[in-house]
Order: structure tokens, then sequence, then C-alpha cells
């Protein structure tokens, strides 16, 4: 079976608690996401900024 989407847990997985992704992650993440479509997943409230979101242009 072909794995068409991988799901990961933001705190305590890919990052320490409530903390940003180390440059070493988000590489390995960047590079996963050339093969696979990739989800990440959190129970904690949506903060734009750690995940590098830039602000849309008005």
């Amino acid at each position: 079976m072909v794995k068409k989407l991988i799901v990961f847990d933001l705190d305590g997985t890919l990052a320490a608690s409530k903390s940003s992704l180390d440059a070493e992650m988000s590489n390995l993440l960047h590079d996963l996401l050339g093969v696979v479509k990739v989800a990440i997943i959190s129970g904690g409230a949506w903060l734009p900024h750690r995940i590098g979101r830039r602000k849309e242009s008005r």
C-alpha cells in the first residue's frame, strides 16, 4: 500500500512542547514534502508565526 499522507503531532514529536521547529526538523520536513503530502496537527492554539506564515499584504 502506498502512503498518500503522513501526519505528525507538533508538540512533543516534531518540536519541544510550545516551541518552534528547529532547523534540522524544518529541513527534514521540507525534503519529505518533495516525496509525500504532510500534515502537522496540534491541540494548541493556532499561531501562524510558529510555522513562518507571512501576513498577506492588503
